[in-house]
């Protein structure tokens, strides 16, 4: 119970701190107020706090936060996460989705799962703990959940190389050392429109969609091609997820768009997709007087793997009690390695609970979390 007040203590004003990242500006809000409740409870433990702007963002920010070891100022641990969360539909939620909720043997909220509950346990585990004898880092970053620009700007602050970076997304307490990667595009194909009664399949634009998603699946059976055992879902794989088209029903459809994600196995390089796709395309538009744009959703987000070495490896899955596993879905783990850090995704919260309406996490989940990390702080840190 005493445990739980102080988690309850520090996650509240998490929680309370809206940081939704949205594509819509309306729905966007700024991260730099919740990432000053994190400065606020660190600095007192010793470490430098910095605050810096995150380029071609709405005005968020990322907080780095390094504490010098007693004895060394090489190696060390960094605990890693992002600051932001999915939107809410209020529609869906039974409470305030900003207002953290008790319940029995949990926390309910916003957040409290993907992942606001990491800095909490991290925090706790601080207070709980002197300082070390190597360094330690605590990163939070910005707009994980759209453009992943807070990940891509870490780069800039030139880091000394931890030995080991935990990336906290919710993954139960099992430990990954690979996920795959992300790719999203607009298709956009116009042409001159005009009265439907003059109809031409050659310069309606759905039509050309549908010539071109048709060449499109071809890629995408190209892909499924490409597999890796380790996933629960092996292959690479393509989703269209949003179409529009048209305007009225009585004109020449003169305007369609198709968005869609690719989730690569590591070791695809998003280039040569890109390319594959651009050949499919033209291929599918061939005898349409159309015109058409390829375009990134967001930055692409090449595939994971782990480079910690595999002894290593073996002590994280006896600390963890489960061998390391591997993710379909995708974080900021291939910034940091790319860092040259070896970097695995552990956090508290089961990733069933993640972007769900009245999203909450367990007790037993933040208390094995606070118990593991510790266990990694002193073999890395300590």
């Amino acid at each position: 119970m005493f445990r739980s007040k102080i988690l309850h203590n520090l996650l509240k004003p998490l929680v309370g701190n809206n940081t939704v990242s949205a594509d819509q500006p309306s729905m966007d809000q700024p991260n730099k107020p919740y990432l000053e409740v994190l400065a606020d409870w660190l600095e007192p433990l010793g470490f430098n706090i910095h605050l810096s702007p995150v380029p071609e963002s709405n005005q968020k920010w990322n907080l780095v936060a390094h504490r010098p070891g007693l004895d060394t100022q090489e190696g060390g641990i960094a605990f890693i996460g992002h600051s932001d969360t999915v939107t809410a539909d209020l529609s869906q939620w039974h409470h305030d989705p900003w207002q953290l909720q008790q319940q029995e043997d949990r926390f309910a909220g916003l957040g409290t799962t993907d992942m606001k509950s990491f800095f909490a346990v991290v925090t706790a585990m601080l207070q709980q703990l002197p300082n070390t004898s190597k360094p330690m880092t605590i990163i939070a970053t910005a707009d994980e959940e759209t453009s992943m620009a807070g990940a891509r700007a870490i780069k800039q602050h030139q880091l000394r190389r931890p030995d080991l970076a935990i990336i906290g997304e919710p993954t139960s307490m099992i430990p990954i050392i690979s996920h795959k990667g992300y790719l999203a595009y607009r298709l956009t194909i116009k042409g001159a429109g005009g009265h439907s009664s003059n109809n031409s399949e050659q310069v309606n634009c759905l039509n050309a969609l549908f010539s071109a998603a048709s060449q499109l699946h071809r890629v995408a059976a190209k892909l499924r091609q490409y597999c890796d055992p380790r996933f629960s879902v092996p292959e690479a794989t393509m989703n269209f997820g949003t179409l529009n088209a048209g305007d009225s029903v009585n004109r020449i459809c003169a305007s369609a768009e198709l968005c869609f994600d690719i989730r690569p196995i590591p070791g695809l390089d998003p280039t040569e997709i890109t390319i594959w796709l651009q050949h499919a395309i033209k291929e599918g538009l061939k005898g349409f007087q159309v015109n058409y744009t390829l375009t990134d959703l967001y930055p692409p987000v090449h595939g994971f793997s782990s480079s910690l070495p595999i002894d290593l490896q073996a002590h994280l899955s006896q600390c963890c009690g489960h061998p390391c596993h591997t993710a379909n879905y995708v974080t900021e783990a291939g910034f940091i390695e790319q860092l040259g850090t070896p970097t695995i995704i552990l956090g508290p919260g089961d990733i069933a609970q993640a972007h769900t309406p009245n999203e909450w996490i367990s007790f037993e989940q933040l208390y094995r979390a606070e118990q593991i990390y510790q266990k990694l702080l002193l073999r890395f840190s300590g």
